[in-house]
């Protein structure tokens, strides 16, 4: 939905005109994704040479590497990326995770946005209001 120059995000359960067709947020979600999950393998399985010989293990660990390098970006919050300089370094290792987890997730099959909305869902479930 836009005002102006602003663009507001759409609320579960509501519905927006896509390509003549009224997407669910549930739908935009699982679509972004399911493109992400295979722009990052695509790109991940072009520039690696031994893509194909990683284990499940090889992978988790390169994830756990960028989720370290999230944490060591931390102590520099707001300096700017060296590779991408309108980012932070904080953003860009948050990226770099997301991208392991996301071609990860596309090698693997996984249902990653349903389980991501299910999770989500799940989790306001369980929110406990503060006394």
């Amino acid at each position: 939905m836009k005002t102006k120059d602003k663009v507001e995000p759409c609320e579960p359960g509501l519905h927006v005109p896509f390509m003549g067709h009224f997407l669910t947020y549930d739908d935009q979600v699982n679509q972004l994704v399911a493109v992400l999950m295979k722009d990052a393998h695509s790109v991940a399985v072009k520039s690696d040479l031994f893509y194909d010989k990683k284990t499940n293990g090889d992978h988790i660990a390169s994830m756990h590497n960028e989720v370290s390098h999230l944490l060591e970006a931390l102590k520099c919050a707001n300096l700017p990326s060296e590779n991408i300089p309108e980012f932070t370094k904080v953003e860009e290792a948050a990226a770099d995770v997301m991208i392991k987890l996301l071609d990860w997730s596309e090698a693997r099959r996984l249902k990653l946005s349903e389980a991501l909305l299910a999770k989500m869902k799940f989790n306001k479930g369980q929110i406990k209001t503060k006394r």
